[in-house]
């Protein structure tokens, strides 16, 4: 079974123009014209894409970059989810914004666990959050309490200027407080930072996905990186709709890495 761990849609209605900011924002941030969409991110387009390119399950992760989206992305990823048609396809994740109160948190954080969810997305830079803030590490010991994954954006993002908020050394730095084995570190542990990644990550109890990584890593840097953190601390991620979702598998498979 190939499960492509990290993936993104967006309610039919706003698809279009949630890609279209995203984009202008990188285009305005990096100017870099290279980091586009493949697809629409659109679920049936997503199970397409699947179907094509062998791919069994797909997990979704939304992130709620405002405290308005909060109730309406997770009521999203639970339509999703009990939706029978794709919830053998598809199995989408929640999320929750730092800037809620720690009861709103924990109560949205419960109401994600009782319902079914399996995890939550954070993503350090949109939602402005330091990953060792007492925000950030109250949300992740209350998700590992519930039995939650957190999957974090880690490394550099396209769409904002520096600093990083969850740089790998950053990110080394908070697994002092928290357990860690419900992390996984999107962007093979920091995008764009991986000499970092291989100097304080490899051989922690996070996991590591390759979304967005293969295009732009060192072959060698990349099987160093999985040789230190060993390869079933690895999961496969494409980053749909931001890369193809053959991509990373078929450069692992070559390489004769799985993870």
């Amino acid at each position: 079974m190939i499960i492509d761990f990290h993936t993104h849609i967006f309610p039919e209605k706003i698809a279009d123009r949630a890609i279209a900011v995203l984009e202008e924002q990188i285009a305005r941030v990096s100017a870099d014209e290279s980091y586009r969409t493949v697809s629409d991110a659109r679920r049936d387009t997503l199970i397409e894409s699947m179907d094509a390119n062998g791919i069994d399950i797909s997990v979704v992760l939304p992130v709620a970059t405002k405290l308005s989206q909060v109730r309406s992305i997770n009521d999203f990823a639970l339509k999703i989810n009990s939706d029978e048609k794709i919830n053998s396809r598809l199995i989408s994740f929640g999320s929750v914004h730092p800037g809620m109160s720690e009861r709103d948190i924990d109560f949205e954080l419960e109401r994600i666990a009782q319902n079914g969810i399996k995890g939550i997305k954070m993503h350090p830079e949109s939602q402005e959050m330091y990953i060792n803030s007492k925000e950030a590490i109250h949300i992740i010991n209350k998700a590992y309490e519930l039995g939650l994954t957190v999957v974090l954006h880690t490394g550099r993002d396209l769409g904002f200027p520096p600093p990083v908020h969850c740089s790998p050394e950053r990110l080394r730095c908070a697994l002092d407080y928290f357990d860690g084995s419900n992390v996984v570190a999107a962007h093979f542990g920091g995008f764009r930072m991986w000499d970092d990644v291989l100097r304080y990550l490899s051989g922690t109890n996070i996991y590591i996905d390759t979304a967005l990584t293969v295009r732009e890593i060192d072959g060698g840097l990349f099987e160093e990186i999985i040789k230190r953190h060993t390869p079933d601390k690895v999961l496969y991620g494409s980053d749909s709709p931001w890369e193809k979702q053959n991509t990373a598998y078929e450069y692992m498979t070559k390489t004769n890495i799985e993870g």
